[in-house]
């Protein structure tokens, strides 16, 4: 294994800026006592002279500052340029360009190889651009989680995606315990420079259990997403190495080979036109290493690993008994989810112009661009399902509980009658270039976007969740969207066009879209749903006043009844107390819908009407008993109205109304609807109209009534139903 070394010396912004300050204004190599002179004149005495060596280390490691010779921290040091174009930024207090300079040097600098901030650094991970890869695929990181990657990766020599996967286990079962092997990566001073340099951020309303949740600020995020998702965790991806400096031919050690195939795929592009990424080429590796522990191979028995291979005859006979062998589909699925194929292929590729290169083939040329498909690879979860219910039912927490897992990329959008095609889809607007020139250009919306990266990352599932989706024009806002809808249900050798199930049956012609998911030059290409993408909606069984859903817009979705009942509903909800009244909130909602559903002739959409067990929140049913009685409250305002409150009366009042606005929430949500929605045309089923003629009428009885009397707002019956008064 290597050692991953980085600077441990602590480093305020304004020491950092210093140092940059120096080496800029000498524009030269300078010794270092002298740089440690006038750094002692900008920021002060120091108790270590050391310490002023050690300021250095963070800039040489971003590659803003050069040693001589690193290996002798008294040696020459001069500013690079990219040292220069960050003090510039700086002194202009230019964040953009702040941040345009730290991911150049992200792309660039080799923080595992000889770094010139850190001596004898010889590992192959590169530890900024591993935190910022796993903030993309995690949602964020902490600096324990960050350790225990590095521990993970470096140490033990796992599997960058395994380790995710195991991460997200842990992430649910608690803090994170680290021992000492992983301990010693815990202080990560790199990555506290780029959080205060504002191109990470700490989520300060994150419940971080195992410590601070550090994300990709917004700025930088929507900005350099694609540079970003690129950036290589190992740096063996970054060099390119000359195929034809290696002896391939009398080379046959297992490790090597392995090596060389990593640094010829990250020179490779996918079908996409894509780079692959170095979570690519490990998901790649790892099943070219795993296929032969994970199935018997008879007629190569001493066989442990395909990068053993170097014969091409070989290679072709393994490959094909693999294929042909009864357990490729399990095995290929255990393999990172379908990466054992592609894995095959690409190392069919490499083994062929190795071999060229070494029988005089032109090195290094491809004869035609490498399409590796990515539906071999994709995930089959795809498929469209829409909720309905009773407002409350419940469809939303089911949603969350059932059908998104915790490693999904979930985005959620809700539908209204001001909702547009140009929402849901994108647009072209104008944008103005910095010379003034006027250019029209595609805005891609939600939909496009999770389309693009469902589509260019085959192994992760996604999910657009729509709330409220009969409330827009569900039609009109899809428009030709709509015939994507139709989803592969089952593989026909006859037709088979190569997709899996859960993607969409036929494509479209959008060269928008087409541009966004495939690139320029495939733009013409025919758009569909990928596979690994589902849409889930949400809607009201008859809500009115809304947008209908037609039947062939219907028909392309699995309807699913979300039942109105208490039978999952956590019973600290289901059998808490409306405020002071001993009656549960399940007692109440249950008899209430009774009536609803038997009083259907005299409603419309009566089913729809009822109560749902999630119509109301915990908090709607606790009672402040600071209220008291509300007469007492009207003689303070009484008082208030004339400016003849005492000190202590103002300090009532207060308390006062706070309670009152807590025990206001359950008869303005519940009250208030069954009034003006559910018996809106009929109030006297259920409600003394006799006396109570208003909403304003039927809440004030209530709030200023106590106890089981604060239902006498109701009919006799009804109010005996749920309290239970009739039974005796």
């Amino acid at each position: 294994m290597g050692k991953i070394v980085m600077p441990k010396n602590s480093a305020l912004l304004n020491e950092i800026e210093s140092v940059l300050k120096i080496y800029y204004e000498a524009n030269d190599w300078i010794p270092n006592d002298l740089y440690k002179t006038r750094l002692k004149a900008l920021i002060g005495d120091d108790q270590y002279s050391s310490s002023y060596t050690k300021k250095a280390q963070i800039t040489s490691y971003f590659g803003f500052t050069v040693w001589q010779d690193i290996r002798n921290p008294q040696s020459f040091r001069r500013i690079t340029p990219s040292g220069k174009q960050m003090y510039e930024a700086l002194q202009k207090n230019d964040t953009e360009k702040v941040q345009e300079v730290l991911l150049e040097a992200l792309e660039q600098v080799k923080f595992g190889r000889d770094n010139y901030g850190c001596p004898d650094s010889n590992t192959d991970i590169e530890p900024p651009t591993l935190f910022i890869r796993a903030i993309l695929d995690l949602g964020y990181l902490t600096y324990r989680e960050f350790a225990w990657l590095l521990w993970k990766l470096e140490d033990l020599g796992a599997n960058y995606t395994d380790s995710l996967q195991e991460l997200r286990k842990l992430r649910s079962q608690g803090p994170i315990q680290l021992g000492d092997e992983a301990n010693k990566y815990a202080d990560c001073k790199p990555i506290m420079i780029l959080v205060r340099w504002g191109f990470l951020a700490e989520d300060e309303s994150a419940n971080a259990s195992n410590g601070k949740h550090i994300v990709i600020a917004d700025e930088v995020l929507k900005k350099y997403q694609p540079r970003l998702r690129n950036l290589k965790i190992y740096n063996i991806d970054k060099d390119i190495i000359d195929a034809s400096s290696f002896d391939f031919e009398n080379d046959n050690n297992e490790d090597d080979n392995e090596k060389k195939f990593r640094a010829w795929m990250a020179k490779q592009v996918t079908v996409n036109g894509t780079p692959c990424t170095a979570s690519m080429i490990s998901n790649n590796c790892s099943a070219l290493k795993k296929v032969c522990s994970l199935m018997e191979i008879a007629e190569y028995p001493d066989l442990e690993s395909i990068f053993e291979i170097v014969d091409m005859d070989v290679f072709v006979e393994v490959k094909n008994i693999i294929q042909s062998h009864p357990d490729y589909e399990e095995v290929n699925k255990a393999c990172n989810n379908r990466f054992l194929s592609t894995g095959l292929k690409w190392y069919e590729k490499f083994l062929n112009e190795m071999l060229q290169d070494i029988s005089g083939g032109e090195s290094g040329e491809q004869s035609e661009k490498e399409e590796i498909d990515l539906e071999a690879i994709r995930l089959s979860s795809g498929e469209n399902v829409l909720l309905y219910g009773v407002p409350g039912s419940g469809k939303s927490w089911t949603i969350e509980h059932e059908y998104c897992k915790p490693e999904s990329v979930v985005e959620r959008l809700v539908f209204h009658p001001d909702y547009t095609y140009s929402d849901f889809i994108g647009q072209i607007l104008p944008a103005v270039a910095e010379d003034g020139q006027v250019s029209y250009k595609f805005t891609p919306g939600p939909f496009t976007n999770i389309l693009r990266d469902a589509y260019n990352n085959p192994g992760k599932e996604y999910i657009l969740i729509i709330e409220e989706i009969n409330r827009g024009n569900a039609p009109a806002i899809f428009g030709e969207v709509f015939q994507l809808l139709d989803r592969k249900v089952e593989i026909r050798d006859i037709d088979d066009d190569g997709y899996p199930i859960g993607t969409s049956e036929y494509g479209i012609t959008n060269m928008n879209i087409a541009e966004e998911m495939y690139g320029k030059d495939r733009k013409t290409e025919k758009v569909r749903i990928p596979s690994n993408l589902s849409i889930i909606g949400t809607m009201n069984t008859s809500d009115q006043n809304v947008f209908t859903l037609d039947t062939a817009f219907q028909r392309r979705w699995d309807m699913r009844l979300i039942e109105n009942n208490f039978a999952n509903v956590d019973p600290t909800l289901a059998d808490a107390e409306i405020l002071d009244t001993t009656v549960t909130w399940r007692n109440f909602c249950v008899e209430i819908n009774k009536i609803v559903v038997g009083n259907s002739a005299r409603m419309t959409s009566a089913e729809d009407k009822r109560l749902g067990a999630y119509f109301v929140h915990l908090r709607d049913l606790k009672f402040n008993d600071a209220m008291g009685d509300l007469k007492v409250y009207d003689a303070l305002r009484k008082k208030e109205s004339k400016g003849t409150l005492t000190d202590d009366e103002k300090t009532q009042i207060a308390i006062i109304r706070d309670a009152i606005r807590q025990n206001r929430k359950f008869p303005e949500k519940v009250i208030k609807y069954l009034w003006d929605d559910a018996f809106k045309f009929n109030r006297e089923v259920i409600f003394e109209v006799t006396e109570y003629q208003s909403l304003e009428q039927v809440i004030r009885a209530f709030m200023y009534a106590q106890g089981l009397d604060r239902f006498k707002v109701f009919k006799d019956n009804v109010k005996d139903a749920f309290t239970g008064e009739d039974e005796e």
